[in-house]
């Protein structure tokens, strides 16, 4: 696939016994979806395309194991699908340069767990019980997601909003 930085991958997984962590993404993917099986295909996990030095299309995003850019071919691998979403919000050199600057100082934080239950929270009742302050380290999928981007409220934008939202 022909990959520009920026675009945005939306997608799902299944748990594996291996990864136990695997298992905080199934139970995020039931409280959105509502369903065992996701089989109409609702992302609940988003990453990035971002570009690395040898010019090789990379994903970042926050994943269980932190937040580390990725091969895109091992990054596929277990996913249930994908779908790529390009933006037209980095249409210049300065805007590119800027996003990746800010998708790789996140490299190496670790997963959000501190901040799961505000969104489990969130996903359950529609009400946010937090601060809307909250610390750009340490952030689940969705919520770097949005933060790359500048989105209005990014700290409680899920997968789904992302999805139905795409930039609006």
């Amino acid at each position: 696939m022909d990959f520009k930085t920026g675009d945005i991958l939306f997608t799902s997984r299944k748990p594996k016994l291996s990864k136990p962590k695997t298992y905080v993404a199934f139970f995020i993917n039931l409280l959105q979806t509502k369903k065992l099986r996701n089989l109409d295909q609702t992302p609940t996990h988003t990453g990035q395309i971002v570009f690395s030095v040898t010019g090789k299309p990379m994903v970042i995003d926050s994943d269980v194991d932190g937040c580390e850019p990725e091969d895109v071919s091992k990054w596929y691998k277990g996913r249930n699908f994908v779908y790529v979403f390009r933006p037209n919000v980095l249409n210049d050199l300065q805007s590119i340069e800027a996003y990746t600057d800010r998708a790789l100082l996140k490299s190496g934080d670790g997963y959000g767990f501190k901040s799961i239950w505000q969104f489990i929270i969130f996903l359950i009742t529609k009400k946010f019980i937090g601060r809307l302050t909250t610390p750009t380290d340490n952030m689940i999928c969705s919520v770097f997601t949005a933060y790359l981007y500048n989105i209005k409220d990014w700290q409680i934008q899920t997968p789904q909003s992302l999805w139905v939202n795409r930039f609006k």
